[in-house]
Parts: C-alpha cells; structure tokens; sequence
C-alpha cells in the first residue's frame, strides 16, 4: 500500500490537512472491507456458520460516521475537487460496505424492470442482521428439529 505522501504525489492533490483527512477516511473503509473478506475466506475454508469476530464491524461502522463526518469537517475549511471527490468515494465505500451494494454490473433495464430488487444488501450488512450463531442450552439435549 502506498504511504499517503505518494498518493497525494501520484494524484497532484495538495499536501494539505484535507487531502490526508480524505484518504484516511478511504483507507480507514477500505481496511475493514479487506478485513472483512479475511474473516468471510476463513469462515469458508473452516466451514464455519457464520464469520467470526462480527462484533467488531458494529463498532466500526459507528466509528466510520464519526470519521466521515470528521474528514467533511476537515474538507470544508479548505475544499478542492480533488478531495471533495476522494470523499465521495469513502462515502460509497461505506455506503456499499454497510447499506446497499454498489459496485457489480447493472442488468439490462428489461431485467430491472422485472425484478425491482435487483439493489441488495451487502454480505457484511446480511452478516450483521443474522446475528451471532445460537448453540443450543447444555443440558437439554439437542435442538429440535424443524419440518419441512
């Protein structure tokens, strides 16, 4: 990963407190996407229910508003395109880490006319919702089981 020196060089953006608040808060989202999918290869490779450490990811995607909102306020007292956009695009990372998923191909508008859910939730955010895996109570023997 470049040093944030290179890729203030690299983009022609001021070195300035807003550039850096600006791809902290990218690399800041950026981190925990990747940190997620190391947690989502290992829950596969073991065959576990669900990936572990998800607690984590409630605090963060609190801290992260907290960071967005922070860099904004750094932006605004000295804006440039530049940065205003790397802000943009924090703002869709988290927006497509932890609301709605942004990033894959579009389907044809005949398909989206027919299905109107084609916009779905992140795996992180599915994750999230279903909570932490329930074992069942020592003692009372196995979980029933459920008909089909």
């Amino acid at each position: 990963m470049f040093p944030p020196a290179a890729v203030v060089f690299l983009l022609e953006l001021p070195a300035r407190p807003a550039t850096y608040a600006a791809i902290g808060a990218i690399a800041f989202i950026c981190l925990q996407g990747a940190a997620y999918w190391g947690l989502k290869y290992r829950q596969v490779t073991s065959r576990a229910p669900r990936p572990v450490g998800l607690a984590m990811f409630r605090w963060l995607r609190l801290i992260d508003v907290a960071v967005l909102v922070g860099a904004l306020a750094v932006i605004v007292t000295d804006p440039e395109v530049g940065t205003v956009l790397l802000w943009v695009l924090a703002l869709g990372e988290y927006v497509s880490l932890y609301v709605v998923h942004l990033y894959y191909v579009t389907p044809p508008p005949s398909k989206r006319a027919a299905e109107p859910e084609w916009l779905h939730a992140p795996r992180l955010a599915r994750d999230l919702r279903a909570g932490p895996v329930q074992a069942h109570a020592p003692g009372r023997g196995k979980p029933a089981r459920r008909r089909r």
